[in-house]
């Protein structure tokens, strides 16, 4: 009785190959298919109201560990009609500012001050 050999003297694919490429197919297909659509809905409560202003900065000094002061006496508010750019040359401490407001630096001197609850300030980017 012959067999069938192809290259190498290795058996020819068969039945078993095709069974094997039917359930990869059977797997694919699974894994295609569309899944199930649903809705989900988010209620958030509102926000409180805060007192103006949002920020304010009385009297505020700030200078780098060993470095010239930055800032001297500043006094500002941000209430909630205020619409503001910072502009200036470079290293005139725009960012060193905006860090001053968001509270990731604190002032050498003077006080800033935020409402209750804290609000979230996203500066943006710093240039256009």
């Amino acid at each position: 009785m012959a067999t069938n050999k192809g290259k190498g003297g290795k058996a020819a694919k068969g039945k078993e190959s095709d069974t094997t490429d039917q359930v990869s197919s059977a797997t694919q297909m699974q894994l295609l298919q569309k899944p199930q659509e649903y809705v989900v809905s988010f209620r958030f409560p509102d926000p409180p109201e805060l007192p103006p202003p949002y920020i304010q900065l009385n009297d505020v000094e700030f200078q780098y560990e060993n470095g010239p002061k930055i800032f001297s006496k500043v006094n500002l508010g941000v209430w909630p009609s205020s619409r503001i750019a910072i502009v200036g040359a470079n290293g005139a401490g725009k960012s060193t500012l905006l860090n001053l407001l968001t509270g990731d630096l604190a002032p050498s001197a003077g006080q800033v001050c935020e409402p209750v609850p804290k609000i979230h300030l996203d500066p943006g980017p710093f240039s256009l």
